[in-house]
């Protein structure tokens, strides 16, 4: 089973919070965050974008959530030879380490990845994105 954690990006504050439960309001949602247990952060509907962890962890041992920017080698059945290096936004991501929703073109439309590494996200790190 898939252990459940999310993270939130603040677009007001431009701030990345990590969580595991949180409370949904009539306003938005409220969480304690993983490094202050005590404290207790709500953020507007209208601030918020929600990211789940994936289940999945890099090469690194990093946790691998929604909107991480990877770096990965392609490996694909339909090409012998590792791809060079590539930079992907993961969108979803399952078990077998497949990353969904990015298309090289191959026989079956998916694509496989090996030695996948965390190198920022899409709301932090906008400038990592093509």
């Amino acid at each position: 089973m898939r252990e459940i954690k999310f993270r939130a990006w603040d677009k007001k504050n431009k701030k990345l919070y990590y969580f595991w439960y949180y409370e949904i309001t009539p306003k938005g949602i409220s969480f304690t965050t993983l490094t202050s247990p005590l404290t207790r952060i709500s953020i507007n509907h209208e601030d918020l974008i929600l990211m789940q962890y994936t289940g999945i962890k890099d090469k690194n041992g990093k946790e691998i959530y929604e909107g991480d920017i990877v770096k990965a080698i392609q490996v694909d059945d339909y090409y012998p030879d590792d791809k060079p290096e590539e930079i992907i936004t993961v969108i979803t991501i399952d078990k077998k380490t497949e990353i969904s929703g990015y298309s090289m073109g191959g026989p079956d439309g998916q694509t496989t990845f090996k030695e996948i590494e965390v190198i920022g996200n899409i709301y932090e790190n906008p400038e990592m994105m093509k």
